[in-house]
């Protein structure tokens, strides 16, 4: 009997040896949508410009995704980004925003382009660090595990 156990136990090392460990990790890349004057919904000549500069803002990064809710400033904001990818942003619900983005990220680079409401929400729902980054030209890049993001850089574009 205990030569078979001993035989069993070792089957399942090769088995255990390939089972998955935390992963690789998450990135989230956070910012406002660009500059916009009070009760517009189009960003101005300043946005304009400051979403022009998010794609040098972010070259140290390989972007796999672009989530926004769906608004047009926020869509004018990530549109150079999205010609200086190649990637089509992804319009997202915001019920559940922080586990669904974390999710997203799990082993890639997501960059979410929200609104002041959106990003405050996002970041207590994921316990982030720091304070949110909700001024225009504000970024914050989040990594960490699947179980929360654990190191923040900040940037500005």
């Amino acid at each position: 009997m205990q030569r078979r156990e001993f035989l069993a136990a070792c089957a399942t090392l090769p088995l255990a040896a390939c089972a998955p460990g935390p992963g690789p990790a998450n990135t989230l890349i956070v910012l406002r949508h660009a500059d916009r004057d009070p009760g517009a919904e189009d960003i101005n000549a300043t946005g304009l410009a400051r979403a022009a500069a998010l794609p040098d803002a972010l070259t140290d990064y390989t972007i796999d995704a672009i989530r926004l809710p769906d608004r047009r400033r926020n869509l004018q904001t990530a549109a150079p980004l999205a010609r200086a990818t190649g990637l089509t942003p992804i319009v997202t619900d915001l019920a559940g925003l922080d586990r669904t983005l974390w999710r997203a990220a799990r082993g890639r680079t997501i960059v979410w382009i929200g609104n002041t409401t959106n990003i405050q929400a996002l970041w207590d729902g994921l316990g982030a660090p720091g304070d949110a980054p909700v001024q225009y030209g504000e970024i914050a890049v989040l990594t960490g595990p699947s179980t929360g993001p654990t190191a923040r850089r900040d940037l500005s574009f």
